[in-house]
Parts: structure tokens; C-alpha cells; sequence
């Protein structure tokens, strides 16, 4: 297998998974090794149009066209992209000068925005409601094996019940701890 097709597969994994930054750069790469790497440019062309980039989407089908004229999916994606660009803005392909200097004027790294996906209200929502969750169980897990240990030692020793004495350990280390975080002490 050559380097162009390592780089491409390593690409996929990547944009499988969702880190479409990683997987922009590999693709990347893999043009480099291989000027004519058709699946390359469209999978790159593919990761523009989802950040809503149509004018270098296009550019990038219309690479993977150059590079395959019988690509099925680079035809179709291309056409889409032409039905929304309207009349209004027009789909003009760059010259690759030009294609080169918007890449590097791109906030500096042409993939730091595919690492930031644009999140809706419900999805800004279940993160902050995710943070929330997090930060107590940060606190509480700890707050929790602190009070087995202790409250099971207070217990050994015949001072009270077992039960009663981990809640109680429990919820007095919790909130030493979260007085801690607060900055009160």
C-alpha cells in the first residue's frame, strides 16, 4: 500500500470518529502524495460543505471530478451545492494561488473551525447539563469511598450504625469539599 493510501485510510478513521480536524489533515496529505487521489479531494470537499464552506466544497468536487470523471457522489454533492449557491452567490472556482492564501488566512489552521462543530440550543443544553453532572460526580465519588472507609472504622469501633455513619461522612466530606471550590476556606 502506498503512502497516499495510508494517509487516506488513517483519514477515514478519523473522520468516522468525528475528528474531522485529524481527519482534514490526512486528507490533506494523502493529495500531497497523490496529486490525482479522486476519494481524497472528495472527502475533503465533503468535510467543507459541512462547514457550510460551499465555494471551497465545490472546489474540492470539482477537484475529485478532475481526478474521476465517473465519480458519482462528487457529481451529485457538486450539484447540490450549485441548486444552493443561487443565483446570488455564485459558485467560482479559485485558482489554486488563491485557494492556497484562504486556506492560510483561515484563522491560521484551515481545520481549527471542523474542530468546533456549531451546536444548537438543545445541544448547548445537555452539554452545560453534562458539566453540572460531571463536577458533582467529581466531588461526590471521592466525598462517597471516604465515607465507607471512615464511617466503617467509626462503626468497627461500636459507634453507631454502619449506614447512618457513611451518609454522614459522606455528606459532611462533600460539603468540605465543595466549600473548598467555592474559595470560602
Amino acid at each position: 500500500m502506498d503512502v497516499a493510501q495510508e494517509k487516506f485510510n488513517e483519514g477515514l478513521i478519523e473522520f468516522k470518529q468525528g475528528n474531522f480536524g485529524q481527519a482534514f489533515a490526512l486528507f490533506t496529505e494523502a493529495t500531497q502524495w497523490d496529486s490525482d487521489f479522486a476519494e481524497a479531494f472528495y472527502h475533503l470537499g465533503i468535510l467543507y460543505d459541512h462547514q457550510e464552506d460551499k465555494d471551497m466544497a465545490s472546489r474540492y468536487y470539482q477537484m475529485t471530478l478532475a481526478a474521476n470523471p465517473d465519480h458519482y457522489g462528487a457529481k451529485v454533492q457538486l450539484n447540490l451545492v450549485d441548486e444552493n449557491a443561487g443565483p446570488e452567490k455564485p459558485v467560482v472556482p479559485l485558482s489554486d494561488q488563491d485557494f492556497f492564501v484562504r486556506l492560510r488566512e483561515e484563522s491560521g489552521d484551515a481545520a481549527e473551525n471542523l474542530l468546533a462543530p456549531k451546536l444548537n440550543v438543545r445541544g448547548q443544553l445537555a452539554l452545560m447539563w453534562l458539566n453540572i453532572i460531571a463536577k458533582f460526580l467529581i466531588m461526590l465519588v471521592p466525598s462517597l469511598l471516604t465515607g465507607v472507609f471512615v464511617g466503617s472504622a467509626i462503626s468497627a469501633m461500636g459507634f453507631g450504625d454502619m449506614l447512618m455513619n457513611i451518609v454522614i461522612i459522606t455528606l459532611v466530606f462533600y460539603l468540605i469539599t465543595w466549600v473548598q471550590k467555592q474559595g470560602y476556606w
